[in-house]
């Protein structure tokens, strides 16, 4: 993790101290786009939980709770210039899916390769940006900008891994009914993390 600042909210860590800017992380940038399943394209920052989102092509999951949510938390991005010419924004730590299909960390991606849908990455430049969002869906993962498939999770030895632990979470209790659920799943991510690195 990432010291004190993995709670940063509004700005402010657990111990009221000012984390307003920082490195690395957790997330996707604001200006992403997503799909829901009423057919309308909304801004990653516009996105509520309870909503129906694009999680594989043309397959909608509710989101299910935000891992990391804050307007206003200036973070340093990379953003991931396309042949398509669009962009993605997220923290060298998020997994993405390759066209090979593994989920690598964004920041072993290089000048070249192919995300999801065959799209070749053109060029990727550090790029600090204001909003932090990381929705979780049922499904662990949500499709970016139209077709890119992006994992729900960062900072942890493995998506497929901590998938399988939401899964099997998610099998035992209703994730849609948690009061704490944000709280809890950054518990299981966080753990399933450590159980995975050690094993």
């Amino acid at each position: 993790g990432n010291g004190a600042e993995d709670d940063c909210v509004d700005g402010k860590s657990a111990d009221g101290s000012d984390c307003k800017k920082k490195k690395g992380g957790f997330c996707f940038g604001g200006d992403c786009q997503v799909r829901l399943a009423a057919g309308r394209v909304i801004a990653m920052s516009a996105l509520r939980v309870g909503d129906s989102v694009e999680t594989q092509p043309g397959v909608f999951s509710p989101v299910v709770a935000f891992l990391h949510r804050d307007d206003n938390l200036v973070t340093e991005f990379l953003r991931v210039e396309t042949a398509r010419g669009d962009a993605l924004s997220l923290t060298g730590n998020h997994f993405i899916q390759t066209g090979a299909g593994a989920f690598v960390k964004a920041s072993r991606l290089a000048v070249g390769d192919c995300l999801s849908d065959g799209t070749r990455i053109t060029a990727i430049r550090a790029a600090p940006q204001a909003g932090i969002y990381a929705p979780l869906t049922c499904h662990g993962t949500i499709c970016v900008n139209g077709t890119y498939q992006v994992s729900c999770y960062s900072d942890v030895a493995s998506h497929d891994d901590t998938q399988n632990v939401v899964t099997m979470l998610a099998a035992v209790t209703d994730l849609g009914h948690f009061d704490a659920t944000t709280g809890l799943l950054r518990d299981v991510t966080r753990m399933s993390s450590e159980i995975f690195v050690c094993a």
